[in-house]
């Protein structure tokens, strides 16, 4: 009896990752898009000689696009439904790549990073509600784990691309135009069902703060710093003569280092302060950023030793400083504040390029990491003050830390403490025409 229950089991494991593996392409393919657009863009507005702070701006544009984009697809699939929305996104910033080697202008490049922004939130936000509304209740915690490490990996293999292909020319946005768009064929092709209908538990930004000052504290500064980290970061190592390989290897070290510190930070969490793991955490990747203002320009191991493992000691921090801030709510609630906390960390990824670049552009190299240092220290004193204004723990078993991506709301379902909030139907095709 226990054999066949474990054969049923890996029956049903098998059909479920078969139904999605067509999603799990596309946002692998995507995810490596924008990936490598994002380190091409300042890396090769630096080349063509444009000024830092439009760079710097480029960045922030960008999150500011997937700001907008992550409000405004719901409009857009409601319309049209979820395949003709997507189709209409990827053909969008698939275009909008080719069009940055056409029109060589900052105003025009800040634009489209906005426009890439936007677009490739709602393909983010199409594909990752689409998999929250195929998953059973059973499976959600495998499958978020499952997204979560193709997102991860996706986006370290995409730092790679710079190296393999000339920055300095048009190929390489020709190659993400191609990738763009063939992100389009898997979702095309896509067997599982559409999500059809939906509840949501809603919180407004003054519930969020008084829930958590000090989780929406921490997670403004970790976006302002990653944003920062690969907006910035690139100028810098552009003009300090750094080639696209070791550029290649900085980004992709910092996010292999993410990948490895997320698990022992997260279990760490479980078992002690997860405040205290937060706060060590930023205090840690503060004082490396300080250390890089004594880089050798031609001593790549150490940069990739100081600032690499700076980034990777605070990205795993967004999913502790969720799971700090779910510890303060209902069962109910947590979709529902962990949806706000993306749009915090968003907010911060918006400011934070434009501070830093700002800094760089009038003050130099090392007050640009001077800058993210205190950003970093910013948020250890916030976190260390605000969680003493904080309501206490509705409970003094806290909820089992969960790695959560920052791509947008749709995924965040399949947190295994929050219940899954769209319904599906058999009966239904995956593109809802009749809107």
């Amino acid at each position: 009896m226990s054999e066949q229950k474990n054969t049923h089991l890996i029956r049903v494991d098998s059909i479920h990752w078969l139904r999605f593996l067509s999603l799990f392409l596309a946002v692998a393919i995507g995810v490596t898009a924008n990936g490598f657009q994002g380190i091409l863009v300042p890396v090769s507005a630096q080349v063509f000689g444009m000024h830092s702070l439009a760079i710097s701006m480029m960045s922030s544009a960008f999150f500011a696009g997937y700001f907008i984009g992550t409000l405004l697809t719901v409009r857009l699939v409601t319309r049209v439904g979820h395949i003709r929305s997507f189709a209409v996104l990827a053909s969008i910033v698939s275009g909008a790549s080719l069009v940055f080697i056409l029109a060589q202008s900052e105003a025009m490049w800040i634009f489209l990073r906005l426009l890439c922004g936007a677009c490739f939130a709602g393909m983010v936000v199409i594909v990752e509600s689409w998999i929250n509304a195929a998953t059973s209740k059973e499976l959600r915690a495998k499958t978020l784990a499952m997204y979560n490490i193709i997102v991860l990996v996706s986006w370290a293999a995409s730092q790679w691309l710079l190296s393999a292909i000339p920055s300095d020319g048009l190929i390489p946005f020709v190659v993400v135009s191609i990738l763009f768009s063939i992100a389009l064929v898997p979702v095309a092709l896509s067997k599982a069902d559409g999500p059809v209908s939906s509840r949501e538990v809603r919180l407004n930004i003054r519930q969020v703060v008084t829930i958590s000052p000090s989780g929406l504290a921490g997670i403004w500064v970790l976006g302002a710093m990653v944003a920062s980290t690969w907006g910035v970061l690139p100028i810098w190592a552009a003009s300090r003569g750094l080639d696209t390989g070791s550029i290649s290897l900085l980004f992709s070290a910092s996010l292999v280092m993410a990948i490895l510190m997320q698990w022992p930070l997260g279990h760490l969490s479980d078992r002690m302060s997860r405040a205290a793991v937060v706060m060590a955490s930023y205090s840690v990747a503060s004082l490396l950023m300080l250390m890089a203002t004594i880089v050798p320009s031609d001593d790549v191991a150490y940069t990739v030793l100081t600032i690499g493992l700076s980034a990777g000691l605070v990205l795993p921090c967004y999913s502790i400083l969720v799971a700090m801030a779910n510890d303060n709510v209902e069962q109910d609630q947590v979709v529902a504040l962990s949806s706000s906390l993306v749009l915090v960390y968003g907010a911060g990824a918006i400011a934070g390029p434009l501070i830093t670049g700002m800094v760089y552009s009038y003050l130099g190299d090392n007050a640009l990491f001077i800058s993210i240092s205190l950003l970093l220290g910013l948020g250890v004193l916030s976190i260390k003050v605000l969680k003493i204004m904080e309501p206490p723990a509705l409970t003094t078993e806290k909820k089992r830390f969960v790695a959560v991506p920052t791509t947008s709301q749709g995924i965040l379902p399949l947190h295994e403490n929050g219940d899954a909030i769209t319904m599906q139907s058999p009966h239904k095709t995956s593109d809802n025409i009749e809107h």
